[in-house]
Protein backbone atom coordinates (compact mmCIF):
# COMPACT_ATOMS: atom_id res chain seq x y z
CA UNK A 1 0.00 0.00 0.00
CA UNK A 2 2.73 2.49 0.78
CA UNK A 3 5.16 1.81 -2.08
CA UNK A 4 2.03 2.27 -4.59
CA UNK A 5 0.89 5.31 -2.27
CA UNK A 6 4.20 7.11 -3.35
CA UNK A 7 5.14 6.40 -6.52
CA UNK A 8 2.81 7.96 -8.00
CA UNK A 9 3.81 11.58 -6.22
CA UNK A 10 7.05 10.66 -6.85
CA UNK A 11 6.82 9.85 -10.45
CA UNK A 12 4.56 12.89 -10.82
CA UNK A 13 7.48 15.32 -8.64
CA UNK A 14 9.96 13.09 -11.14
CA UNK A 15 8.02 14.49 -14.42
CA UNK A 16 7.78 18.71 -12.74
CA UNK A 17 11.55 18.33 -12.51
CA UNK A 18 12.32 17.19 -15.75
CA UNK A 19 9.89 19.99 -16.80
CA UNK A 20 11.94 22.27 -14.71
CA UNK A 21 15.07 21.27 -16.21
CA UNK A 22 13.94 21.23 -19.95
CA UNK A 23 12.44 24.88 -18.95
CA UNK A 24 15.93 26.14 -17.66
CA UNK A 25 17.36 24.71 -20.36
CA UNK A 26 15.68 26.38 -23.03
CA UNK A 27 15.78 29.60 -21.38
CA UNK A 28 19.43 29.27 -20.77
CA UNK A 29 19.75 28.52 -24.32
CA UNK A 30 17.53 31.01 -25.73
CA UNK A 31 19.54 33.40 -23.63
CA UNK A 32 22.84 32.41 -24.82
CA UNK A 33 22.02 32.85 -28.81
CA UNK A 34 20.34 36.46 -27.32
CA UNK A 35 23.78 37.43 -25.70
CA UNK A 36 25.49 36.19 -28.59
CA UNK A 37 23.77 38.07 -30.84
CA UNK A 38 24.19 41.14 -28.91
CA UNK A 39 27.52 40.93 -28.31
CA UNK A 40 28.54 40.29 -32.29
CA UNK A 41 26.72 42.85 -32.57
CA UNK A 42 28.80 44.74 -30.27
CA UNK A 43 32.10 43.90 -31.37
CA UNK A 44 31.51 44.92 -34.62
CA UNK A 45 30.21 48.27 -34.00
CA UNK A 46 33.69 48.97 -31.68
CA UNK A 47 35.50 46.91 -33.39
CA UNK A 48 34.98 49.76 -36.86
CA UNK A 49 34.59 52.39 -34.29
CA UNK A 50 38.79 51.64 -33.30
CA UNK A 51 39.34 51.31 -36.71
CA UNK A 52 37.82 53.75 -38.32
CA UNK A 53 39.59 55.83 -35.55
CA UNK A 54 43.01 54.74 -36.51
CA UNK A 55 42.77 55.13 -40.37
CA UNK A 56 41.33 59.19 -39.24
CA UNK A 57 44.79 59.40 -38.05
CA UNK A 58 46.34 58.28 -41.36
CA UNK A 59 43.68 60.28 -42.95
CA UNK A 60 44.67 63.73 -40.85
CA UNK A 61 48.27 62.71 -41.31
CA UNK A 62 47.69 62.83 -45.51
CA UNK A 63 45.57 66.30 -45.08
CA UNK A 64 48.28 67.85 -43.28
CA UNK A 65 51.02 66.84 -45.53
CA UNK A 66 48.47 67.85 -48.91
CA UNK A 67 48.12 71.05 -46.99
CA UNK A 68 51.43 71.78 -45.57
CA UNK A 69 52.69 71.38 -49.59
CA UNK A 70 49.91 74.08 -50.89
CA UNK A 71 51.04 76.77 -48.36
CA UNK A 72 54.45 76.36 -49.10
CA UNK A 73 53.49 76.89 -52.83
CA UNK A 74 51.26 79.96 -52.20
CA UNK A 75 53.62 80.96 -50.23
CA UNK A 76 56.61 81.30 -53.54
CA UNK A 77 54.03 82.73 -56.02
CA UNK A 78 54.80 86.17 -54.42
CA UNK A 79 58.46 86.06 -54.85
CA UNK A 80 58.04 84.30 -58.75
CA UNK A 81 55.96 87.06 -59.42
CA UNK A 82 58.45 89.99 -58.27
CA UNK A 83 61.47 88.22 -59.17
CA UNK A 84 63.73 90.78 -61.37
CA UNK A 85 65.34 87.70 -63.54
CA UNK A 86 65.04 83.83 -64.01
CA UNK A 87 68.36 83.08 -62.65
CA UNK A 88 67.08 84.86 -59.18
CA UNK A 89 63.72 82.18 -59.59
CA UNK A 90 66.44 79.29 -60.18
CA UNK A 91 68.16 80.17 -57.05
CA UNK A 92 64.90 80.48 -55.10
CA UNK A 93 63.38 77.07 -56.08
CA UNK A 94 67.07 75.46 -55.46
CA UNK A 95 66.77 75.96 -52.21
CA UNK A 96 62.92 75.25 -51.77
CA UNK A 97 64.00 71.77 -53.57
CA UNK A 98 66.40 71.37 -50.59
CA UNK A 99 64.19 72.57 -47.85
CA UNK A 100 61.43 70.27 -48.93
CA UNK A 101 62.84 67.53 -50.98
CA UNK A 102 60.40 67.70 -53.93
CA UNK A 103 61.82 66.01 -57.22
CA UNK A 104 60.96 68.49 -60.02
CA UNK A 105 59.58 71.84 -59.92
CA UNK A 106 57.62 72.90 -63.31
CA UNK A 107 55.60 76.26 -64.65
CA UNK A 108 52.58 74.95 -66.25
CA UNK A 109 50.54 76.12 -68.81
CA UNK A 110 46.84 76.45 -69.69
CA UNK A 111 47.08 73.37 -71.63
CA UNK A 112 49.33 71.08 -69.31
CA UNK A 113 52.48 71.76 -70.97
CA UNK A 114 55.22 72.34 -68.65
CA UNK A 115 58.91 73.90 -68.95
CA UNK A 116 61.85 72.30 -65.59
CA UNK A 117 63.79 75.08 -64.37
CA UNK A 118 66.30 73.16 -66.59
CA UNK A 119 64.48 74.53 -69.39
CA UNK A 120 63.15 70.92 -70.24
CA UNK A 121 59.84 71.01 -71.68
CA UNK A 122 57.01 68.53 -71.91
CA UNK A 123 53.69 67.60 -70.67
CA UNK A 124 52.25 66.67 -67.89
CA UNK A 125 49.01 64.63 -67.94
CA UNK A 126 46.42 66.17 -65.26
CA UNK A 127 43.26 65.23 -66.90
CA UNK A 128 40.11 66.88 -65.76
CA UNK A 129 42.16 68.30 -62.91
CA UNK A 130 43.54 70.52 -65.21
CA UNK A 131 40.87 72.72 -65.55
CA UNK A 132 39.95 73.00 -61.63
CA UNK A 133 43.34 73.99 -61.53
CA UNK A 134 43.78 76.98 -64.45
CA UNK A 135 39.97 77.78 -64.42
CA UNK A 136 38.48 77.04 -61.25
CA UNK A 137 41.65 78.32 -59.74
CA UNK A 138 41.69 75.66 -56.97
CA UNK A 139 45.16 73.80 -55.79
CA UNK A 140 45.08 69.70 -56.58
CA UNK A 141 47.16 67.02 -56.37
CA UNK A 142 46.91 64.24 -58.69
CA UNK A 143 48.64 61.01 -59.56
CA UNK A 144 50.53 61.70 -63.29
CA UNK A 145 53.59 60.09 -65.70
CA UNK A 146 56.45 62.03 -67.07
CA UNK A 147 58.04 60.57 -69.59
CA UNK A 148 61.24 58.47 -69.23
CA UNK A 149 60.58 58.65 -65.02
CA UNK A 150 58.41 56.80 -62.28
CA UNK A 151 54.81 57.54 -61.67
CA UNK A 152 54.63 60.54 -59.42
CA UNK A 153 52.44 62.99 -57.17
CA UNK A 154 52.10 65.67 -58.54
CA UNK A 155 50.94 68.98 -56.09
CA UNK A 156 49.43 72.62 -58.24
CA UNK A 157 48.50 75.39 -57.38
CA UNK A 158 47.01 78.21 -59.91
CA UNK A 159 48.94 81.48 -60.03
CA UNK A 160 49.09 84.72 -61.58
CA UNK A 161 49.90 84.59 -65.57
CA UNK A 162 54.05 84.54 -65.77
CA UNK A 163 56.60 84.01 -67.84
CA UNK A 164 59.83 81.94 -67.55
CA UNK A 165 62.23 81.57 -70.22
CA UNK A 166 59.60 82.79 -72.36
CA UNK A 167 56.78 80.63 -71.55
CA UNK A 168 54.01 81.27 -70.70
CA UNK A 169 52.23 79.97 -67.06
CA UNK A 170 49.49 80.14 -64.99
CA UNK A 171 50.65 77.58 -62.35
CA UNK A 172 53.15 75.81 -60.53
CA UNK A 173 53.50 72.26 -59.82
CA UNK A 174 56.06 70.27 -57.62
CA UNK A 175 56.51 66.24 -57.52
CA UNK A 176 56.99 64.47 -55.26
CA UNK A 177 57.52 59.86 -55.68
CA UNK A 178 54.38 58.15 -54.35
CA UNK A 179 56.30 56.64 -51.18
CA UNK A 180 56.61 60.02 -49.64
CA UNK A 181 52.89 59.93 -49.14
CA UNK A 182 52.01 56.34 -49.13
CA UNK A 183 54.16 56.69 -45.96
CA UNK A 184 51.89 59.17 -44.56
CA UNK A 185 48.81 56.10 -44.62
CA UNK A 186 51.08 53.67 -43.34
CA UNK A 187 49.76 52.19 -39.41
CA UNK A 188 51.80 49.74 -36.83
CA UNK A 189 48.65 48.50 -35.77
CA UNK A 190 46.93 44.88 -36.33
CA UNK A 191 50.55 42.97 -36.76
CA UNK A 192 51.02 44.52 -40.14
CA UNK A 193 48.24 43.23 -41.81
CA UNK A 194 46.27 46.69 -41.96
CA UNK A 195 45.86 48.12 -45.03
CA UNK A 196 45.05 51.87 -46.13
CA UNK A 197 44.37 53.13 -49.75
CA UNK A 198 43.37 56.56 -50.93
CA UNK A 199 40.60 56.30 -53.90
CA UNK A 200 38.69 57.69 -56.60
CA UNK A 201 35.00 57.83 -56.78
CA UNK A 202 35.13 54.93 -59.09
CA UNK A 203 37.50 52.69 -56.94
CA UNK A 204 40.59 53.29 -58.57
CA UNK A 205 44.10 53.30 -55.98
CA UNK A 206 45.52 56.55 -56.23
CA UNK A 207 47.75 55.96 -53.06
CA UNK A 208 48.32 52.13 -51.81
CA UNK A 209 49.71 51.31 -48.02
CA UNK A 210 48.59 47.76 -48.47
CA UNK A 211 49.63 44.32 -46.14
CA UNK A 212 50.32 41.16 -48.23
CA UNK A 213 46.49 40.60 -47.71
CA UNK A 214 45.85 43.14 -49.86
CA UNK A 215 48.63 43.64 -52.04
CA UNK A 216 48.07 44.33 -56.21
CA UNK A 217 44.83 45.78 -55.52
CA UNK A 218 44.23 48.73 -57.90
CA UNK A 219 40.43 49.32 -58.07
CA UNK A 220 38.28 48.76 -54.53
CA UNK A 221 35.08 48.55 -55.95
CA UNK A 222 36.12 45.64 -58.95
CA UNK A 223 37.61 43.54 -56.07
CA UNK A 224 34.44 43.84 -53.62
CA UNK A 225 32.84 42.60 -56.78
CA UNK A 226 34.94 39.65 -58.13
CA UNK A 227 36.42 38.40 -55.03
CA UNK A 228 34.01 39.12 -52.43
CA UNK A 229 30.81 38.93 -54.40
CA UNK A 230 29.10 42.23 -53.87
CA UNK A 231 26.35 42.37 -56.24
CA UNK A 232 25.45 45.60 -58.99
CA UNK A 233 23.50 47.43 -56.66
CA UNK A 234 26.14 47.63 -53.70
CA UNK A 235 28.67 48.57 -55.56
CA UNK A 236 26.61 51.54 -57.20
CA UNK A 237 25.88 51.99 -53.25
CA UNK A 238 29.66 52.23 -52.18
CA UNK A 239 30.78 54.83 -55.65
CA UNK A 240 28.02 57.45 -54.82
CA UNK A 241 29.37 57.19 -50.98
CA UNK A 242 32.53 57.62 -51.85
CA UNK A 243 31.66 60.41 -54.52
CA UNK A 244 29.57 62.46 -51.56
CA UNK A 245 32.18 61.57 -49.20
CA UNK A 246 29.69 60.01 -47.02
CA UNK A 247 32.06 58.00 -44.29
CA UNK A 248 30.91 54.37 -43.31
CA UNK A 249 31.84 50.66 -43.02
CA UNK A 250 31.00 47.05 -43.71
CA UNK A 251 32.33 44.07 -43.57
CA UNK A 252 33.65 41.00 -46.60
CA UNK A 253 35.65 37.56 -46.80
CA UNK A 254 37.66 37.09 -49.30
CA UNK A 255 38.83 33.15 -49.48
CA UNK A 256 37.07 32.23 -46.25
CA UNK A 257 38.58 35.33 -44.28
CA UNK A 258 36.63 38.01 -42.67
CA UNK A 259 37.60 41.62 -43.37
CA UNK A 260 36.39 45.06 -41.68
CA UNK A 261 36.50 48.40 -44.14
CA UNK A 262 35.83 51.69 -43.25
CA UNK A 263 36.10 55.02 -45.48
CA UNK A 264 35.55 58.26 -45.18
CA UNK A 265 36.62 61.57 -47.31
CA UNK A 266 40.14 62.69 -47.41
CA UNK A 267 38.87 66.40 -47.13
CA UNK A 268 40.55 67.26 -50.62
CA UNK A 269 39.66 66.63 -54.15
CA UNK A 270 37.33 63.76 -54.46
CA UNK A 271 39.57 61.34 -52.51
CA UNK A 272 38.17 58.50 -50.49
CA UNK A 273 40.52 57.38 -47.45
CA UNK A 274 39.73 53.47 -46.80
CA UNK A 275 41.11 51.03 -44.45
CA UNK A 276 40.70 47.61 -44.58
CA UNK A 277 42.09 45.40 -41.83
CA UNK A 278 41.44 41.37 -40.83
CA UNK A 279 38.38 40.92 -38.50
CA UNK A 280 40.28 37.94 -36.30
CA UNK A 281 43.22 40.63 -35.64
CA UNK A 282 40.41 43.56 -35.02
CA UNK A 283 38.80 41.00 -32.97
CA UNK A 284 40.93 39.70 -30.93
CA UNK A 285 40.59 41.32 -27.71
CA UNK A 286 37.17 41.59 -27.74
CA UNK A 287 36.70 38.10 -28.46
CA UNK A 288 38.47 37.23 -25.53
CA UNK A 289 36.54 39.69 -23.68
CA UNK A 290 33.20 37.76 -25.09
CA UNK A 291 34.75 34.62 -24.39
CA UNK A 292 35.60 35.41 -20.85
CA UNK A 293 31.99 37.02 -20.32
CA UNK A 294 30.33 34.01 -21.32
CA UNK A 295 32.06 31.86 -19.47
CA UNK A 296 31.48 33.36 -16.04
CA UNK A 297 27.89 33.92 -17.18
CA UNK A 298 27.34 29.92 -17.99
CA UNK A 299 29.23 29.28 -14.88
CA UNK A 300 27.03 31.29 -12.79
CA UNK A 301 24.07 30.17 -14.45
CA UNK A 302 25.01 26.80 -14.29
CA UNK A 303 25.32 27.07 -10.49
CA UNK A 304 21.75 28.25 -10.77
CA UNK A 305 20.63 25.74 -12.36
CA UNK A 306 22.33 23.08 -9.64
CA UNK A 307 21.18 25.22 -6.67
CA UNK A 308 17.43 25.29 -8.21
CA UNK A 309 17.54 21.72 -8.59
CA UNK A 310 18.84 20.69 -5.55
CA UNK A 311 15.78 22.81 -4.03
CA UNK A 312 13.34 21.24 -5.75
CA UNK A 313 14.33 17.85 -5.19
CA UNK A 314 14.64 18.99 -1.26
CA UNK A 315 11.35 20.59 -1.55
CA UNK A 316 9.74 17.34 -3.13
CA UNK A 317 11.54 15.20 -0.12
CA UNK A 318 10.34 17.22 2.65
CA UNK A 319 6.69 16.41 0.76
CA UNK A 320 6.92 12.79 0.59
CA UNK A 321 8.61 12.72 4.02
CA UNK A 322 5.52 14.62 5.71
CA UNK A 323 3.07 12.62 3.83
CA UNK A 324 5.22 9.67 4.81
CA UNK A 325 4.45 10.37 8.49
CA UNK A 326 0.38 11.67 8.00
CA UNK A 327 0.02 8.04 6.57
CA UNK A 328 1.97 6.40 9.69
CA UNK A 329 0.29 8.66 11.89
CA UNK A 330 -3.42 7.47 10.23
CA UNK A 331 -2.01 4.14 10.23
CA UNK A 332 -1.57 4.00 13.75
CA UNK A 333 -4.58 6.18 14.87
CA UNK A 334 -6.64 2.91 12.64
CA UNK A 335 -4.67 -0.12 14.33
CA UNK A 336 -5.35 1.83 18.41
CA UNK A 337 -9.27 1.93 17.37
CA UNK A 338 -9.35 -1.84 15.75
CA UNK A 339 -7.58 -3.53 18.89
CA UNK A 340 -10.53 -2.46 20.70
CA UNK A 341 -13.49 -2.25 18.55
CA UNK A 342 -15.03 -5.59 16.94
CA UNK A 343 -15.51 -3.70 13.47
CA UNK A 344 -12.67 -4.02 10.50
CA UNK A 345 -11.30 -1.18 8.65
CA UNK A 346 -10.90 -0.94 5.21
CA UNK A 347 -9.37 1.80 3.08
CA UNK A 348 -10.14 1.57 -0.63
CA UNK A 349 -9.32 3.66 -3.71
CA UNK A 350 -12.17 4.49 -5.59
CA UNK A 351 -10.59 5.06 -8.28
CA UNK A 352 -9.13 1.60 -8.82
CA UNK A 353 -11.03 -0.22 -6.03
CA UNK A 354 -7.86 -1.53 -4.44
CA UNK A 355 -7.23 -1.98 -0.85
CA UNK A 356 -5.02 0.70 0.52
CA UNK A 357 -5.40 -0.13 3.88
CA UNK A 358 -7.02 -3.29 5.98
CA UNK A 359 -7.06 -2.91 10.10
CA UNK A 360 -5.10 -5.62 11.98
CA UNK A 361 -7.83 -6.89 14.36
CA UNK A 362 -9.06 -8.55 10.90
CA UNK A 363 -7.32 -11.59 11.59
CA UNK A 364 -9.25 -11.87 14.89
CA UNK A 365 -12.65 -11.08 13.69
CA UNK A 366 -12.36 -12.95 10.49
CA UNK A 367 -9.82 -15.48 10.70
CA UNK A 368 -7.86 -14.43 8.17
CA UNK A 369 -4.51 -12.12 7.47
CA UNK A 370 -4.92 -8.34 6.36
CA UNK A 371 -2.61 -9.98 3.43
CA UNK A 372 -5.11 -12.64 2.39
CA UNK A 373 -8.08 -9.83 2.88
CA UNK A 374 -6.57 -7.41 0.58
CA UNK A 375 -6.14 -10.14 -2.10
CA UNK A 376 -9.54 -11.28 -1.32
CA UNK A 377 -11.35 -7.49 -1.66
CA UNK A 378 -9.14 -6.92 -4.78
CA UNK A 379 -10.94 -9.71 -6.75
CA UNK A 380 -14.35 -9.42 -5.81
CA UNK A 381 -17.04 -6.12 -5.22
CA UNK A 382 -17.97 -5.28 -1.85
CA UNK A 383 -21.32 -6.89 -1.52
CA UNK A 384 -20.04 -10.67 -3.17
CA UNK A 385 -17.28 -10.03 0.26
CA UNK A 386 -20.17 -9.72 2.71
CA UNK A 387 -21.75 -13.14 1.55
CA UNK A 388 -18.58 -14.67 1.41
CA UNK A 389 -17.53 -13.28 5.40
CA UNK A 390 -21.26 -14.73 6.00
CA UNK A 391 -20.48 -18.12 4.48
CA UNK A 392 -16.90 -18.05 6.56
CA UNK A 393 -18.90 -17.45 9.62
CA UNK A 394 -21.26 -20.22 8.84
Amino acid sequence: MKNETKMRPAIKNRILAVLAVLLLGVSILTSYVVFTDFMSHTIYEESTAHLTEIYHQANQTLYNKVSLNWRVMRMWTPYLESAQSDADVCAFLAQAKEEYHFTDFFFVSRDGSYITLDEERGYLDLGRMLSQLVLEQQPIVANSVVPDKPEIMVFAVPTEKGSYQGFDYEAIAVTYNNKDLVDSLKISAFEGHGSTFAVLPDGRVVLDSSSEDMRGVHNILAMLKNSAGFTDEQITALQKAFAAGKPGNLEFSINGTGYYMVYGSASFQNWTILGIAPKAIVNANMNRLQYTTMAVITGIVGILAVTILLLVVQNNRQKLRKKDQQLLAREELFSNLSRNVDDVFLMIDTETSKVEYVSPNVQRILGISPKRCKRIFTSYTLLETIIAHRSWKT
